[in-house]
This record gives structure tokens, C-alpha cells and sequence, in this order.
């Protein structure tokens, strides 16, 4: 039959087929592509803020009581954050994304850093042996011992979609980019417990009271 059939009919046959081709393997790419969630991909230094407060970290070290570093805190813009002492925990937990600087205001080694994350995780019955948190003091280890002045930017960025990963940003001069941190949901919940969970000592409460803007 396709012998009797003219040039053109033969030329409309040939472009249908190769349009139906088309559009099936438009299909398949479309359906095996992987898409990135728009909130990860998202730089940290695009996103916006609100200044939330900030508060010194005092410590008592035998009969004196000295300056630690200075936690300041950033929301993310016109976002509502409970001030209280009950509920700014789980307040900032759920924000889209915050930020943290620590301005240390003394030298700290990195074993007395861990050690002080991991007495706010105990207080708070935080497992600091699940894989998201090692790897956040792992980070803290391997890039060295903290000095007077410097200043530590911690950047915390949820998912846009619920089976995403939240994730944590930690950056400082001695590193040549911020070394990113994934979780499950919770993530960011576990880690601000050392501010804003379960106080492990008077210092740390101190702090949550300054941020709060609470007397």
C-alpha cells in the first residue's frame, strides 16, 4: 500500500511518526529527572533576616567568671518568633532557616567546644552519637581551635518538601567554604537545644534570656 502512496502522504507519515517518538522520550526524561529542591539550592548569603537579639556566653572557670564568645541571632524577615522561655525553642526550630554568629571574645580549644555541646545534648536527652550530629563536631574538630575575635557563621535551611533534609551550614576563616551538614527532620530541633533547650548551666541560660530580650 505504501508504494501507491504520493511523496507528500509518505512526507506527513514520516514527520507524524517522528513527533510521536518525540514526545515520548520527552515524557520518560520528564518523568526520571531528579529535582532539586528549590530551598537547598538556594545560596545562604541570597536569603533575608530580622535580627533577633544577641547575649554573652559567660563561663565560671575556678573563682572567676569570664566572656566566652557573643551569640547573635537572625530569623527569617517579618517571621514571629515566640520570646518566651517555654515555647522560642520549637519557635525557631520551625523557622524556614536562621542564622547564628559567634563572635568568641576568648580562645576556646575545640575538646572544651565539643565538650560543651555535648553537655547541652545530654541535658536535653540527645543522642550526640547520631550520624548529623558527629558530623557537626567533626567539623568543630577538624577545623582547628577557635581564637579571640573570630567570628563562627552558623546557617541553618529547611526543605521546601517534607521528605527533604534540613540542613546546617558552618562556616569560619580557617575554612575555604562552609562545610554543609544534612539531617533528618529534627535536625535543627537537636542543635538549638544548646541554646534554647534544657539550660546546662546558668551561662547558657543567661544567653536565652538576653536573645528573648527576657529580664
Amino acid at each position: 500500500m505504501i508504494k501507491f502512496m504520493s511523496p507528500f502522504l509518505l512526507k506527513l507519515m514520516l514527520i507524524l511518526v517522528l513527533s510521536q517518538v518525540s514526545a515520548v522520550k520527552q515524557a520518560h526524561s520528564q518523568a526520571t529527572a531528579v529535582v532539586r529542591d528549590p530551598t537547598q539550592i538556594k545560596a545562604p548569603s541570597e536569603l533575608s533576616y530580622d535580627f533577633l537579639g544577641s547575649a554573652i556566653r559567660k563561663k565560671k572557670l575556678f573563682l572567676i567568671t569570664v566572656d566566652v564568645y557573643e551569640l547573635s541571632v537572625f530569623v527569617p524577615k517579618s517571621y514571629a518568633i515566640e520570646r518566651t522561655m517555654e515555647k522560642s525553642w520549637d519557635s525557631l526550630a520551625n523557622t524556614p532557616y536562621f542564622k547564628l554568629n559567634l563572635k568568641f571574645l576568648r580562645d576556646v580549644n575545640t575538646d572544651r567546644a565539643k565538650q560543651s555541646f555535648h553537655e547541652s545534648f545530654v541535658k536535653n536527652n540527645i543522642d550526640d552519637s547520631l550520624p548529623h550530629l558527629q558530623k557537626f563536631l567533626k567539623a568543630i574538630d577538624d577545623s582547628g581551635d577557635f581564637t579571640k575575635n573570630e567570628v563562627i557563621e552558623i546557617i541553618g535551611v529547611k526543605p521546601s518538601k517534607p521528605s527533604g533534609y534540613e540542613t546546617i551550614s558552618f562556616g569560619r576563616k580557617s575554612l575555604q567554604e562552609p562545610v554543609i551538614i544534612e539531617g533528618p527532620t529534627g535536625f535543627h530541633k537537636d542543635f538549638l537545644a544548646v541554646w534554647f533547650g534544657k539550660s546546662a548551666d546558668r551561662g547558657v541560660d543567661y544567653v536565652k534570656k538576653g536573645i528573648l530580650g527576657i529580664k
